[in-house]
């Protein structure tokens, strides 16, 4: 990440890291089968950018995935993807997130208790239970009788009379949700024997064999499981008494396991809206999903979508049972498709989750609409109350642009809107705050154009027309269908007219025609059937024109991206050897908006004025303000008192001096400051694996930059790489330059290295023992995006090594890239390395060793 602060003045800032506390959450039971397992995240304050895939997860059960949520000081990890049995650990490296108030980075976390164990499940597992009996549980003076028959659904046994003791026990409960053989996996995880048995009902302790289904038969051995089984009727909660059959603690694990975990959920369907036109180009395109019953939990995120439009938000509103989705984000033109994932949302009645959507009609086309012009960007700056701001001139790539602008901060001591270019104006500001206006630059460019053809024999005919009424349509006044008229032949062609602007617009048509047959024009939206000329219909002309008559003008609004269909026909029957249609337009372009900041005028209170003796200390002058944001410089006019003849800020305590054998006078005049001399502005500039660019604003000439190197990937197993550089400093800087922002990358699982030179992690034969590649550098260029034209650069970290794993070499991480200097490539698996690992360049990561040595079969 790079920060740049722009500066007028000198500015001292002070950090310390920040503390992180990682511990699993407070309610994570330990040991578990559940996913996911939740950790708990405590910053000491408020912090900007810790998300997803800022935790690094560690353990033996290989959890891969993590969602981080919360904030701004307490974050939940839920952590998923283990793909067996063990430990699940979490820790959160040093420097991946930065505090709001002083933008700090944090300190690698410490924790109290960060490891949960994992209890892998067997396949088709609706839930687990955990027993561990005590002594402190419910006592009870009778428990089941084993005798050593595994009961199952073909062969369902019978209870014997129980055995007579002190015992203790547990009870769990479970609703089977349909018809089905039920399995239980019955596995004693303690030396001390105990026992289960299972009932339709709540047991009754006196007499075991009350509302009995099924049990193992015996008590197992310690890890060895016993796989029973019974007939689960559907919809019955099945009661499941654990024992101990001598003294306790005793301990064991129930898998309960079905083909059907829970009931059918809510089905849903969705489709386009009713309403939604298909063809489109205009955003949002509306679904509408619909529910068999009420749902909770349908929200935006859950519709997935798809097509060639590459829509990217789907936006939900409504319930309980039905929704509308509304698809933002197109980037080109094609299809929209949103359809909707099986468990995003629950019954309300019954808590199950939906099965996917079916559609009969789940597919919108969209056209988007590419502007026909464009304004330049455009810099935002800052000035003084009181200074002369310098106006603007707008540009465009495209001849014949014209510009409209809207200020939303008139104070500013500049109109409310405006055409053409911002003239010169003198900024103003009485407050005691910056006051900051955004401008609102839309472009707009006339658009004609003219079709000259002729009615012939071959073109089609209608047999009715519209009635000529006399009147122009305007977009001011439009008219309703005028309705038809007569019968007869009358040909007609039609020409197709696309409003390209992004905004409605008014689009006037003049026709003409040197001929004595007379034509006529009308319009309609999209299309025109000959056969019922009131659909779609916008406007028509009113009149006919020829070689008699003059040319004929009317008008009408069309919707950004809509294609008019324009409708030339012969009223009088026959035909017109030409004719001559001028359209015309303004079309807008995409508005940009820039902002101007008035700062204050700079303020300071009348400081007191002092009498001390030769060889005395005064007292520190500390000026103060009634506007927060002023800095101050001073001018003493005698020297001789011991004292400089100027300075910045206040004015700290020395010892008076006096020459000579008479009082001397100093007069110190103070002048308060503000805007570019006290203002930091800030800006971030993230990861984005593309190179990012800045214009500097107007009255800019220097910044403070902070950046950051990418840290190295981490191996396949998921351990960190290297944390990558830091680097501080000022560049002097030109309003108007552009600068490039080369902003590395890594942090991730991967074997390649990072955007922005990180250096590809070592081969070898087994893909779990790939080292991760290296982190990129993080650097400023001025002049050009050139290797030659870096001023700052951080150095990207290096890549993990790959982690030994049984039959495997193990490959290495690669060096950091781009820095003065790259972290280096690590160590391939020593006796079987044919490259070997070297150190990150000026212009490159670092190459990782490889290992020749594979993977194999034990």
């Amino acid at each position: 990440m790079i920060k740049r602060h722009l500066l007028h003045c000198l500015l001292l800032v002070y950090w310390q890291a920040l503390p992180v506390l990682l511990t699993k959450a407070a309610a994570q039971p330990d040991p578990t089968s559940t996913s996911p397992i939740n950790f708990t995240v405590v910053f000491s304050e408020a912090v900007n950018g810790f998300t997803t895939g800022d935790v690094t997860l560690g353990g033996t059960a290989g959890a891969t995935t993590q969602v981080v949520t919360g904030g701004p000081t307490t974050f939940n990890v839920a952590v998923s993807g283990m793909t067996m049995a063990g430990t699940v650990t979490a820790t959160v490296a040093a420097g991946v997130c930065t505090g709001v108030a002083l933008n700090d980075p944090n300190n690698a976390s410490t924790s109290t208790d960060n490891s949960v164990t994992f209890l892998m499940a067997p396949p088709g597992t609706c839930t687990t239970f955990v027993s561990n009996i005590t002594t402190a549980d419910p006592p009870t003076s009778l428990r089941a009788n084993r005798n050593g028959i595994i009961k199952t659904c073909a062969a369902p046994g019978s209870c014997l009379t129980g055995i007579a003791g002190s015992f203790n026990y547990q009870i769990f409960q479970w609703t089977n949700p349909v018809a089905q053989c039920v399995t239980v996996r019955y596995t004693a995880t303690t030396t001390s024997f105990g026992f289960v048995t299972v009932h339709n009902a709540p047991p009754t302790l006196t007499n075991l064999c009350t509302n009995w289904v099924a049990d193992p038969g015996s008590s197992g051995t310690i890890s060895v499981p016993i796989d029973f089984s019974f007939n689960g009727t559907a919809g019955t909660t099945y009661y499941f008494l654990v024992t101990s059959v001598g003294a306790a603690p005793v301990g064991c694990t129930l898998d309960i396991m079905a083909a059907n975990c829970a009931a059918a959920g809510p089905s849903v369907t969705i489709n386009q809206a009713v309403a939604q036109p298909d063809p489109t180009s205009a955003s949002p395109i509306n679904f509408t999903a619909v529910f068999s019953e009420a749902v909770t939990g349908f929200a935006t995120g859950d519709v997935t979508l798809s097509g060639t439009a590459g829509a990217t938000l789907a936006t939900v509103t409504g319930g309980p049972t039905t929704y509308n989705v509304a698809v933002t984000g197109m980037t080109g033109s094609g299809t929209v498709i949103a359809s909707i994932a099986a468990g995003v949302c629950t019954s309300v009645a019954t808590s199950s989750p939906n099965v996917a959507s079916t559609s009969s009609d789940n597919t919108v086309t969209y056209n988007l609409v590419v502007g026909c012009t464009t304004v330049d960007p455009i810099a935002s700056d800052t000035v003084c109350n009181g200074a002369t701001h310098p106006g603007r001139t707008f540009t465009s790539p495209t001849a014949g642009t014209t510009f409209s602008w809207v200020n939303n901060t008139p104070a500013i001591g500049l109109a409310a809107s405006g055409t053409g270019n911002i003239a010169p104006f003198t900024a103003t500001n009485p407050g005691t705050t910056p006051l900051v206006a955004t401008v609102t630059v839309t472009p707009s460019l006339p658009l004609s154009s003219t079709i000259v053809s002729a009615l012939v024999a071959t073109d089609p005919t209608m047999t009715s027309r519209i009635f000529r009424d006399g009147v122009p349509s305007t977009c001011a006044v439009p008219k309703p269908w005028p309705g038809p008229f007569g019968s007869g032949t009358h040909a007609y062609k039609v020409f197709n007219y696309v409003n390209t602007s992004l905004t409605p617009a008014c689009v006037t048509v003049t026709y003409s025609s040197t001929q004595a047959t007379q034509v006529h024009v009308s319009a309609y939206n999209g299309s025109f059937n000959p056969a019922s000329q009131a659909t779609n219909y916008i406007a028509d002309g009113g009149n006919s024109t020829s070689n008699a008559f003059p040319p004929v003008t009317f008008s009408f609004t069309a919707a950004a991206g809509a294609t008019t269909a324009l409708v030339v026909f012969a009223p009088n029957g026959g035909l017109a050897s030409d004719f001559t249609l001028n359209i015309s337009q303004v079309c807008t372009g995409n508005p940009r908006t820039f902002t101007i900041t008035v700062n204050p005028t700079g303020q300071v209170n009348q400081p007191a004025n002092q009498v001390v003796c030769k060889g005395s200390p005064t007292a520190a002058v500390v000026f103060t303000t009634t506007t927060p944001g002023s800095i101050f410089s001073w001018v003493n006019d005698n020297t001789a008192i011991g004292l400089a003849a100027n300075g910045n800020g206040d004015i700290p305590s020395f010892i008076a001096q006096n020459p000579g054998s008479t009082p001397i006078v100093a007069n110190i005049t103070v002048t308060p400051g503000y805007g570019s001399g006290g203002l930091m502005v800030l800006d971030s500039f993230l990861y984005t694996g593309a190179v990012q660019t800045w214009v500097e604003p107007a009255g800019v000439t220097s910044i403070h930059v902070k950046a950051y190197g990418g840290q190295g990937n981490n191996n396949t197993n998921g351990n960190p790489g290297g944390l990558g550089g830091f680097a501080e400093g000022d560049l002097a800087v030109t309003p108007g330059q552009t600068l490039w922002f080369n902003v590395g990358g890594g942090a991730t699982t991967n074997r390649l290295g990072a955007f922005n030179g990180g250096g590809d992690g070592g081969v070898t034969g087994c893909a779990t023992s790939m080292g991760g590649g290296g982190g990129g550098a993080s650097d400023v260029r001025n002049t050009a995006n050139t290797l030659a034209n870096r001023r700052i650069v951080a150095a990207g970290g290096g890549g993990a090594a790959g982690d030994r794993i049984a039959g495997c070499g193990r490959g290495t991480g690669g060096g950091g890239g781009g820095g003065y200097y790259g972290g280096g490539g690590g160590a391939g698996w020593p006796f079987a390395s044919t490259v070997v690992p070297t150190g990150g360049t000026q212009s490159a990561g670092g190459a990782g060793g490889t290992s020749t040595y594979k993977c194999s079969k034990q």
